[in-house]
């Protein structure tokens, strides 16, 4: 978590028509020197219409997404709710309901963080990873 907030630290600023601050990082180019940003979403159907970047930022770029994803489920697990008892009861209902394979994967979400979203275009306050990258900052 703390690489993943330095990230977001270095990255705040970095694109300046970025509307929400919280969303952007900043990824090094594979070979350490330069710096590039990239913003949020990543997670859900709302990351499909992000850009991906040059490919000389790859290696960092897979890098941040592998821990961004590992800390988004930690936060969901531990510090989504208002407390810990109830982010955690809410995870295990999650889980439980994405085991059937007949349910659409994003409306998952939706039915049990009542009625918020996984994610949206701008990785607003009202989706989860808004949230999450709330919380980050």
């Amino acid at each position: 978590m703390r690489v993943l907030r330095q990230s977001q630290k270095e990255g705040d600023g970095l694109d300046k028509e970025l509307k929400n601050r919280a969303a952007g990082f900043a990824i090094r180019s594979d070979t350490g020197g330069d710096v590039h940003a990239v913003a949020a979403p990543f997670l859900g159907a709302a990351a499909a219409e992000g850009k991906a970047p040059p490919d000389a930022f790859a290696g960092d770029f897979a890098e941040l997404l592998r821990g961004y994803k590992c800390a988004f489920i930690a936060w969901l697990q531990a510090k989504s709710g208002s407390a810990e008892k109830a982010s955690r009861e809410k995870f295990a209902q999650l889980i439980e309901k994405l085991a059937d394979p007949s349910v659409e994967f994003e409306s998952v979400f939706q039915a049990v963080y009542a009625g918020a979203p996984l994610s949206d275009p701008g990785a607003g306050k009202d989706s989860l990873e808004g949230q999450f990258l709330l919380w980050l900052f």
